[in-house]
């Protein structure tokens, strides 16, 4: 549910006519702060001080990792590395190591947990809770605005974007259905899509299937690549996940997809 959906994808999809799906995450519309992992990125691998030792309490457990000469970290050492990811085998400084070791453990944990380890960090960093404006998720208006283009349909992907197979029966129940309802609440409509947050196989459940189908919705994308077919599961719909690649690139990712099917 990014704002750049609504910014940056909508007059591309007016423009060439093309249908698509937003998938949105309800607690973070309107807010100001950004998604958990976009803030770690943030205040860890954005220009700043941090200190030499990290120390932080995680759901009662004491962390500690070592910056060494990273701690101060200028504009310049930070655009080195702009293109990383998690998804590269190697960390190129501490503050890359920390990051990458943050994330695994935050990832299965409740957002008041995430929440209270950002505002550890928000002290130790002497940066506020505001996001960049580019990061934020969209506004109601915007999901509104999007709605009513026609092109785009609005998808339900629970309410604070948790690792779903983590939670009890009962709370993926209220995660799940409490989106639908803001959302349908919100453009008067019925919102029949779902998207699994993260969307490994191991991210969600069968248990996390059949609440999802029980709540009424028609079918659900999972984040694991593959092609469509009759046979497909329509309550585990594949997906490709698209990285900032160039045109040749993503052609041949196609290309070897379907050739796959």
């Amino acid at each position: 549910g990014y704002a750049d959906n609504f910014l940056n994808a909508k007059p591309i999809l007016d423009r060439y006519s093309v249908p698509a799906t937003v998938f949105i995450s309800t607690g973070n519309v309107d807010s100001a702060r950004e998604f958990w992992w976009d803030d770690l990125e943030r205040l860890i691998l954005n220009s700043g001080t941090l200190p030499e030792k990290i120390q932080l309490k995680v759901d009662e457990a004491d962390y500690e990792w070592e910056l060494g000469d990273t701690a101060y970290y200028d504009e310049s050492e930070s655009s080195i590395y702009a293109d990383w990811n998690v998804l590269d085998k190697q960390d190129p400084t501490p503050r890359h190591q920390f990051y990458r070791s943050l994330c695994k453990i935050l990832l299965p944990l409740p957002s008041s947990e995430q929440s209270s380890v950002l505002n550890q960090l928000y002290s130790l960093s002497k940066k506020t809770s505001e996001g960049r404006l580019s990061f934020r998720a969209l506004s109601s208006d915007q999901v509104h605005s999007l709605s009513e283009s026609g092109l785009v349909e609005i998808g339900a992907h629970t309410v604070t974007h948790p690792q779903l197979s983590k939670l009890s029966e009962a709370e993926q129940g209220k995660e799940i259905k409490k989106s639908k309802n803001k959302l349908s609440e919100l453009l008067d409509r019925s919102v029949v899509s779902f998207a699994y947050p993260y969307g490994t196989r191991t991210d969600y459940t069968s248990d996390t299937v059949s609440i999802v189908h029980q709540a009424g919705f028609d079918c659900a994308c999972s984040n694991f690549s593959g092609v469509v077919k009759s046979s497909t599961d329509k309550f585990q719909l594949p997906r490709m996940l698209v990285r900032n690649w160039s045109k040749d690139e993503f052609v041949s990712r196609l290309r070897y997809l379907f050739s796959r099917g």
